[in-house]
C-alpha cells in the first residue's frame, strides 16, 4: 500500500466517524422530540379527562340545585 491509498483510508475512516457521531446526535434529538410529542399527547388526555370530569360535575350540581328547589 502506498503513502496516498493509506491517506485516503485514514481520511475514510476519519469520514465515518464523524458521521457516526452526527447520526448519534441526530439520533438523541429525535428520540427526545418523540418524548416531548408524546408528553404532549398524554397531557392533552389528561386536560380532556379533567374538562370531562368538571363537565360531568356540574351537570351533576346544577341537577342537584334543581331538585332541591322542586321540592320546596
Amino acid at each position: 500500500m502506498n503513502e496516498d491509498e493509506r491517506k485516503l483510508i485514514a481520511e475514510s475512516t476519519a469520514e465515518m466517524r464523524e458521521l457516526k457521531g452526527e447520526m448519534r446526535v441526530f439520533k438523541e434529538s429525535v428520540l427526545e422530540r418523540i418524548r416531548r410529542l408524546e408528553d404532549r399527547s398524554e397531557g392533552a388526555r389528561r386536560d380532556r379527562l379533567t374538562m370531562a370530569g368538571l363537565v360531568i360535575s356540574a351537570s351533576i350540581l346544577t341537577l342537584n340545585v334543581f331538585m332541591a328547589f322542586a321540592r320546596t
